[in-house]
């Protein structure tokens, strides 16, 4: 009896996705190279506490109030003449805001990878360790309103 394989779960291979800023809300774009992860994190949603004397049972009511999209943690290898670390750097001594985006890389027939785009204020600038190893740098965006996430388009 023929045995039929398994069709494979989809999955989604990161190395060649990439991480890019805007300060002109995305007429063009700097890539920070070097970027090793974007991690995000903190993203919740609050809530308001509601119970009152009238709640069933005894148990606290809650409702849902604003969300905090939290924050990213960018890191990578360190190139003092990147373009895009400089602009990291530069965007937080001025305090400005800036257009996020996060391009993964195509999964299967995709002929565009997903996007993640948000905007943001470096909230701890570019950082870096003489420790006599490869140079690595860290920096952390905090996101502000709403992230846009944006499904690769599959082959037609």
């Amino acid at each position: 009896m023929p045995v039929t394989p398994p069709t494979p779960t989809p999955y989604l291979f990161t190395v060649g996705s990439t991480f890019a800023v805007s300060t002109d809300s995305g007429s063009s774009w700097i890539t920070v190279g070097g970027t090793k992860s974007v991690t995000p994190s903190g993203q919740k949603r609050n809530f308001s506490d509601t119970t009152n004397l009238g709640s069933a049972g005894g148990y606290m009511e809650s409702a849902p109030t604003l969300k905090d999209p939290g924050q990213v943690a960018v890191a990578g290898v360190f190139d003092q003449h990147d373009a895009g670390q400089i602009a990291l750097q530069a965007a937080y001594d001025a305090g400005t805001l800036l257009l996020c985006k996060e391009t993964l890389t195509l999964q299967g027939t995709d002929t565009t990878g997903a996007t993640r785009e948000y905007f943001g204020f470096v909230q701890e600038p570019l950082t870096f360790p003489v420790n006599g190893e490869i140079a690595q740098f860290s920096a952390s965006i905090k996101i502000t309103g709403q992230i846009i996430f944006t499904a690769g388009t599959p082959a037609s």
